[in-house]
């Protein structure tokens, strides 16, 4: 059964670049440091019209940046207007301070992003501001052509703490603007800023103050201008001489949203400063924490329950090559054909066991030593155990265009079958791919009815069933919510855990990956009611990761749910 996806927890495309995320906190009007499972995007090199068009569907500007003045060109963070996000805002570009003043007067407003910049020689201002009127008014202050000395005693002077820093040059002469709100009451935390140093010393003051930076202004010499807090235990991360596809590549690895982007260039080249915080709910958080910890590579999880709502995601809509995890399409195609009367279990299926070319075997064609072998002990060694040669039989009997077939029935859009199966430099050439979302539709299509009962079992009894990962999990929420021994093996023997795992090697590069579809047992006034579940992982072009760390992301994925269901036993 086809189903609608969602949107990708993280969706990066190159086009100006647009990155879409999902997930992150609470805070004031800025939502600076909130965190909390919140949609958001990011623009850079877009016109007003972009920016406009973004905030017509439903987001709004947390960040604004002045990358050209004329044409204007702009670098934008937005988060979605809704929930605790929710504000009216407004944003106004190549406008003079006074009219700046008036619009404030006009909207009843406050400043949350204020940015300076010169057109033909004069000064015009870029800014972001939202009402300051009831639930949101604060008593703040806006400052510009100050010192940092006077920033400094202006935020004394009015017990306030600075939330945003711009600086400009004008006469030759160092000047700046700040945004600052009263830091009493819900408003109140330690904080401090700190002008025209390096990176290095920036890294310094972060780590002597437990801190983190909600703003970040880069300064022509390469030095910073900053605004930090003490961290309330929130993940958070900063970047500085990345390209926009490093910018990408870290809020989606991090399953961060972007709260404060700075745009520059060095040789011609753009460049970007970016602030980043957890936008994950606890599982994402959990298991991405876990996963970055282990590899350098990119990475993603995924879990959802079977005809339920996903549970966690991120980089689920990425496509990605699953090495040997894809097999399960074979399997499927295999299953299809078995349950339509046009193959049978027993049926003979031609297999190169030629022993030199066990990991990147050989075609019929080219085989030496061709063995007639039945379906069944074809599909289950190539779902068990991986094997390869037992791949290439079915790439062969099945057609590799019936096999895309299969996915394309399915809506799998983000799935494709293009090399042999453990070939390295064919798949360098020629990655097959699929997304986690693409997996878990498949299992979701399966348990939904495109396979009978008596062929369902077959295709998971066909599969690895139970790890060591998810035995571990079991066994460690059962003895913390205190079963006894003999309820958690009681509970273990009703759970099918059915999986594939994929692990490629080449060059030095690392592609890992798992995928399960898992039943378990809750029970419902002693009655045990199954609910079933598809969850994986993967990691991308990694230079290292241990292959049971995959397959233990897998499995983490549904430790919330797995406790669950041992506190109904």
């Amino acid at each position: 059964m086809k189903t609608l996806k969602r949107l990708a927890a993280t969706a990066l495309t190159a086009l100006t670049t647009l990155v879409c995320a999902h997930g992150a906190a609470q805070a004031e009007a800025p939502r600076e440091t909130q965190v909390a499972d919140q949609g958001w995007y990011w623009l850079t090199g877009v016109d007003a019209a972009a920016v406009t068009a973004k905030l017509n569907q439903g987001y709004r500007l947390v960040d604004l940046e002045v990358e050209q003045g004329s044409p204007a060109r702009f670098a934008a963070a937005f988060v979605a207007n809704n929930g605790s996000f929710q504000s009216g805002a407004w944003w106004y570009y190549g406008i003079t301070e006074a009219q700046l003043s008036d619009y404030l007067t006009q909207n009843q407003a406050r400043l949350v992003d204020l940015e300076t910049y010169f057109v033909n020689g004069a000064r015009r201002v870029a800014a972001v501001m939202v009402p300051n009127t009831g639930a949101q008014a604060k008593s703040w202050w806006w400052y510009y052509g100050k010192t940092s000395a006077q920033i400094a005693q202006l935020a004394n002077q009015n017990g306030a703490r600075v939330t945003h820093i711009e600086s400009y040059v004008e006469g030759g002469v160092r000047k700046y603007a700040a945004i600052m709100i009263r830091n009493a009451g819900a408003d109140q935390k330690s904080w401090w800023h700190y002008y025209g140093v390096t990176a290095a010393t920036v890294s310094q003051h972060l780590a002597n103050n437990q801190a983190r930076l909600v703003d970040i202004e880069r300064l022509a010499d390469n030095s910073y201008a900053v605004v930090m807090h003490r961290t309330a235990g929130e993940s958070w991360w900063w970047y500085y001489g990345q390209t926009m596809d490093d910018v990408n590549f870290q809020a989606s690895r991090n399953a961060a949203r972007i709260f404060d982007v700075e745009s520059y260039t060095v040789n011609g080249a753009r460049r970007y400063v970016a602030l980043m915080v957890n936008n994950g709910n606890a599982l994402e958080t959990r298991v991405s924490s876990y996963l970055r910890s282990r590899t350098d590579g990119q990475i993603g999880l995924y879990a959802k329950q079977v005809g339920g709502g996903v549970l966690g995601g991120v980089n689920h809509e990425m496509r990605f090559e699953p090495a040997s995890s894809i097999k399960v399409l074979h399997h499927l195609t295999a299953m299809e054909r078995v349950q339509a009367g046009n193959l049978g279990l027993n049926t003979l299926v031609p297999v190169c066991m030629d022993g030199q070319a066990t990991s990147c075997p050989n075609t019929i064609a080219a085989c030496n030593n061709v063995q007639n072998t039945t379906l069944q002990n074809v599909l289950a060694p190539m779902m068990q155990n991986s094997d390869n040669r037992s791949t290439q039989a079915m790439r062969e009997f099945l057609g590799q265009a019936n096999i895309n077939g299969t996915a394309s029935d399915l809506g799998l859009t983000d799935t494709l079958i293009q090399h042999t199966i453990g070939c390295g430099p064919d798949m360098i050439a020629n990655h097959n791919r699929t997304s986690l979302s693409d997996l878990g539709e498949l299992h979701e299509d399966v348990a939904a009815g495109l396979l009978n009962q008596a062929t369902r079992t077959t295709f998971y009894n066909l599969m690895s069933n139970g790890s060591q990962q998810m035995t571990a999990i079991i066994n460690a929420e059962g003895a913390s919510l205190g079963k006894s021994a003999a309820t958690i093996a009681a509970f273990r023997a009703q759970v099918r855990n059915s999986w594939k795992g994929g692990s490629y090697g080449w060059n030095g590069v690392l592609w890992r990956s798992y995928f399960a579809e898992t039943r378990l047992p809750f029970k419902s006034a002693g009655v045990v009611t199954p609910r079933e579940f598809v969850h994986g992982a993967f990691i991308e072009a990694a230079s290292s990761i241990n292959p049971d760390d995959i397959i233990a992301a897998g499995a983490e994925t549904l430790r919330e749910q797995v406790r669950a269901a041992l506190a109904t036993w």
